[in-house]
């Protein structure tokens, strides 16, 4: 006898008691595709000079690398072992440009995220936020008090002859993907609200048949705020069945922030309710 199988769908949703949301349908993303200021730093010196509070006098097209842009060493390789390339470049590379925080944006909380790049330092306008070097995932920058509504500086500095903390990847190699300089992929400013779902995690406990959430929830207010976390999940089977799709009943947590904390962790269960479908 064939059985069903069900595979379960989570959502999480925070309601915000005390905490402006308004305009929650407006747009929320700012591309930040498009010409770029652009300036190579052989000497590795741009700190210290403070390039960020300057105008760099080339210009690149992002996302896309400095080999696509044609600025580095012309090599116009012709390499049997490994890729070859036109344009190398390896160190730091600073990319400037001006951006425009729409007014009803005020009080947002604004993060920059780039999807894919290389050890990588944010300023806005001559404020430093901060430096990653996630090569497979997102980085994500909180741009915190510095990016408000008008007109600001966003700098970025990349640097691809850093290695990351495990040192020799794929991600650097000439016989992979090139260690190339540059950002590729999505790159925009996100507007969230100022309470925010950081991360959540799911562990499916199938004997006891309920999951355990673990939920990081960010506030910026500033004072102190109320907010309700829910969680529902649907369900659908495989072959369909009249119980494909069904949704069980929301599971709600009371979360209270004091005025000084920035962020609570947390921990739900949530049971689900198999009937005679079994888990995949």
């Amino acid at each position: 006898m064939l059985k069903a199988m069900c595979a379960w769908g989570l959502l999480a949703v925070l309601g915000i008691t005390g905490v402006d949301t308004a305009d929650a349908g407006a747009e929320n993303t700012l591309s930040l595709a498009g010409t770029w200021q652009f300036r190579l730093d052989a000497e590795g010196k741009g700190v210290a000079e403070k390039w960020f509070t300057r105008t760099l006098e080339e210009t690149v097209r992002l996302p896309g690398t400095t080999d696509e842009n044609q600025k580095g060493t012309k090599k116009d390789e012709r390499c049997e072992d490994r890729l070859s390339r036109v344009y190398f470049w390896k160190g730091p590379a600073w990319y400037r440009r001006e951006v425009l925080i729409p007014d009803a944006w005020k009080g947002k909380r604004l993060t920059l995220v780039l999807e894919r790049t290389k050890n990588t330092q944010v300023w806005v306008d001559d404020t430093d936020c901060g430096t990653q070097d996630s090569l497979s995932t997102p980085q994500v920058f909180d741009l915190g008090a510095a990016m408000t509504p008008g007109r600001h500086a966003l700098t970025l500095l990349v640097d691809n002859s850093k290695l990351p903390p495990v040192g020799a990847a794929h991600a650097f190699d000439e016989r992979t993907q090139t260690n190339w300089n540059g950002i590729v992929g999505k790159m925009e400013i996100r507007a969230t609200d100022p309470v925010w779902l950081e991360d959540v995690q799911v562990y499916p406990d199938v004997e006891k048949k309920m999951v355990r959430v673990r939920a990081v929830v960010g506030n910026r207010t500033g004072r102190t705020v109320a907010a309700v976390l829910a969680l529902k999940a649907s369900r659908s089977s495989t072959p369909a069945t009249a119980a494909g799709g069904a949704s069980s009943r929301a599971v709600r947590m009371m979360i209270s922030f004091t005025s000084n904390a920035r962020r609570i962790y947390m921990c739900m269960s949530y049971p689900l309710e198999f009937g005679s479908l079994q888990p995949l």
